[in-house]
């Protein structure tokens, strides 16, 4: 149906030449129908060119933001072992810490319930001794175990993290549930200390809080210090606000294992599975390194901008046949014209010039309709992150689309252009 409908226009235009008028000269008949339709064939080309390359312009911009924001943590050298929360590999958890510490290429060990990148939708409820049951505040719960934040690089805003050697306990809900009350720790993120009313972090060390245990319908609560405050995290990705949180202590339970390393990630990924192989032998070893699970989050958005890479090079290179082709032809049909005015003492310079006006136009109407399109619909598609590129980054992207599209413009007609200002103007007047 594409080559039919391509088909149709040249034919009807074929059928309807009138043969004697076109063996008077050496030219096709032109009309103005026609050449306001290659017009906006041009404008149209370009104008979707533009717009593709403002997209991946703002894409690419986006995906390097992301990369270079500082996300609250070192993910750089930081390998993670998954599936410890499998039945088989639980009871290992203590051997499998014990001896990758003992590695020489690794500084620090740390477990934890999550990993970055993984979804994280815990919830636990919270509150101050001033507020009432019913004013609780329902917060977000991660769960980790000791050297957690020292082996990610978090530096505590205040206070301490878990200390396996100050007795910190875990919330325990079945001493909860038979009256064996204890007063357990507690660390807490800056937008959770707001949320509670705090002022400082400082203010908030040391303060008795209340935390939800156990399912809902049993309405029970532990009695938490708060021992640390660190500073909001993203673990999740940038289309999502930073909640506020509490961090758990998990001493003996865990789903993930983080290893901090230096050296050759090969040698220590090698390592690690032949621990784990030693010590699991019903759990395949899985693995992963936190800066691949950072790029996992965008990797949507990666294969987005790529989509329109190529097709904004494909749409630049279709726009640069057509404007070459209407440029050959304008040249043509102006050969008499350009002998003209040499004769009348225009110089080479001035009859190039000319030219590169004239398809300089088409180009400049076809950026003032991508603009505003482009802005509009990479304004939206912005929308979707929490954290991102300021909207006036896109106002510089169109206007480098646009300066790229005029130079790819006369670089396509200069040749053209150059080799027509440049005829014997003696062959141009007996050109018809």
């Amino acid at each position: 149906s594409v080559g039919i409908l391509g088909g149709m226009y040249p034919a009807f235009i074929l059928s309807s030449f009138r043969p004697v008028e076109n063996l008077k000269a050496n030219k096709s008949a032109e009309t103005s129908a026609s050449a306001k339709l290659r017009a906006v064939l041009v404008i149209f080309q370009f104008a979707v060119s533009i717009a593709l390359f403002v997209s991946t312009a703002v894409v690419y911009g986006q995906m390097l933001y992301a990369k270079n924001m500082d996300l609250g943590y070192d993910h750089e050298n930081l390998l993670i072992i998954n599936d410890l929360g499998r039945e088989d590999a639980r009871a290992k958890l203590p051997t499998l810490v014990k001896e990758l510490r003992r590695m020489p290429q690794v500084s620090n060990v740390t477990w934890s319930r999550f990993t970055p990148g993984s979804v994280n939708e815990n919830n636990t409820f919270i509150r101050t001794p001033e507020m009432s049951s019913e004013d609780v505040i329902l917060i977000g719960n991660r769960g980790q175990g000791y050297e957690y934040f020292k082996t990610y690089k978090i530096p505590m805003v205040a206070g301490r993290e878990y200390d396996i050697n100050r007795s910190d306990l875990d919330v325990s809900s079945d001493d909860i549930r038979a009256g064996k009350g204890a007063l357990y720790p507690i660390i807490i993120n800056q937008s959770g200390l707001r949320k509670l009313g705090f002022k400082s972090a400082e203010e908030a060390i040391g303060k008795i809080v209340y935390t939800g245990v156990g399912s809902p319908q049993e309405k029970l609560e532990a009695e938490r210090k708060i021992i640390g405050v660190v500073p909001d995290v993203h673990f999740d990705s940038l289309k999502k606000t930073i909640r506020p949180e509490i961090y758990d202590l998990d001493s003996t339970y865990a789903r993930a294992i983080s290893i901090r390393f230096s050296g050759d990630p090969t040698t220590m990924v090698d390592q690690a599975r032949a621990l784990w192989q030693q010590e699991i032998i019903t759990v395949p070893f899985d693995y992963n390194f936190a800066e691949d699970s950072l790029a996992k989050q965008y990797q949507a958005e990666t294969g987005q901008a790529t989509l329109f890479a190529a097709f904004s090079g494909l749409a630049i290179f279709i726009a640069c046949l057509g404007l070459y082709g209407l440029a050959s032809f304008t040249a043509e049909r102006r050969t008499k014209e350009i002998g003209i005015r040499k004769i009348m003492g225009a110089t080479i310079f001035d009859i190039v010039k000319l030219l590169l006006w004239q398809f300089s136009k088409p180009v400049m109407i076809a950026n003032l309709i991508a603009w505003p399109i482009s802005y509009y619909a990479m304004t939206i598609w912005l929308e979707s992150f929490v954290y991102r590129i300021e909207s006036f980054m896109i106002i510089g992207f169109c206007l480098m689309a646009g300066l790229s599209a005029l130079l790819i413009a006369w670089s396509t007609v200069a040749s053209n252009s150059i080799r027509v200002a440049k005829s014997n103007p003696i062959n141009a007047l007996r050109y018809e």
